[in-house]
């Protein structure tokens, strides 16, 4: 009985390779082709309270879209903010330049997500590009919301 290449009319994308017929994807890529970007699952609106050094607490909607390139970033349109997932859960906000209230600052963070619920909190650094966001800093916005809308194309 001759060896059969299972492999052979598999189609794995850039983000996968066949291995027994199979595409095996690549971290933060799924679907029968590796064709799912990890970060489009989680993109659609969020309500929920807000809390900020210039903003008492309030109800407020964050927008959250995929990033185009990168499979584990999304961003939140309101505040032009990315974050990253280091799990399926847990999100880190890398140090970057934002403007609050009409002013350039440099902000870090944290946060937690799940299909339908987001908790986020970050810290305003001013214009300290050496953020280093930890336990100990206090943060200067949090919000924490509920899944109200899934965007579809």
């Amino acid at each position: 009985m001759g060896c059969q290449n299972l492999c052979k009319n598999a189609d794995c994308g850039d983000a996968g390779y066949c291995h027994e017929g199979e595409c095996i994807c690549e971290k933060w890529y799924a679907g029968d082709a590796c064709e799912i970007p990890f970060n489009t699952t989680f993109e659609g609106a969020f309500e929920g309270k807000a809390n900020g050094s210039s903003r008492s607490i309030a109800s407020m909607t964050l927008h959250v879209v995929a990033s185009k390139d990168v499979p584990n970033r999304l961003q939140i349109e309101e505040f032009d903010v990315y974050f990253d997932f280091e799990t399926d859960s847990t999100l880190i906000i890398e140090p970057q330049t934002i403007e609050v209230d009409g002013r350039a600052t440099v902000v870090a963070g944290i946060g937690n997500y799940n299909l339908d619920h987001i908790d986020l909190e970050w810290a305003d650094f001013g214009s300290h590009s050496s953020a280093n966001y930890s336990e100990s800093v206090i943060p200067t916005f949090t919000f924490s919301g509920e899944r109200v809308l899934v965007v579809q194309d």
